[in-house]
């Protein structure tokens, strides 16, 4: 097998969230055309919007086999929340982190990763 225990974990702990926390709005938001800028804060506060940033800059750094199971488990229950998922792991925070300046990835990556930042958007700052 190509996981571990605790990759296994991990799946099980985003399956859960996926299922209680997505799932329940998944059908209505793709009906509306809805960003789920509800579900945003969730996502980060899980740990999800860093996973590909190290913790110097507010993430959590995990392997690639545990990003690919966060994206496939969100995207189980609902493909275009798992695609918001990785396009702002992918997309967004790595190549800051890969490519930026120092400068740039004190100034951006904390902001992006930081459960502070992304709880502004659930109190409608």
């Amino acid at each position: 097998m190509w996981t571990s225990d605790k990759h296994e974990k991990f799946r099980q702990k985003v399956r859960d969230f996926a299922e209680n926390e997505i799932r329940p709005f998944a059908d209505q938001m793709d009906k509306d055309n809805h960003y789920p800028d509800h579900l945003i804060p969730k996502l980060n506060q899980f740990g999800l919007l860093g996973l590909t940033v190290s913790p110097d800059y507010g993430g959590s750094l995990e392997d690639t086999l545990t990003y690919i199971i966060a994206i496939e488990e969100i995207s189980r229950v609902c493909g275009s929340t798992g695609i918001i998922l990785a396009a702002h792991n992918s997309l967004g925070c790595w190549p800051i982190y890969a490519f930026g300046t120092e400068s740039q990835k004190q100034k951006y990556l904390p902001d992006i990763t930081s459960v502070e930042s992304w709880r502004l958007l659930d109190d409608g700052a």
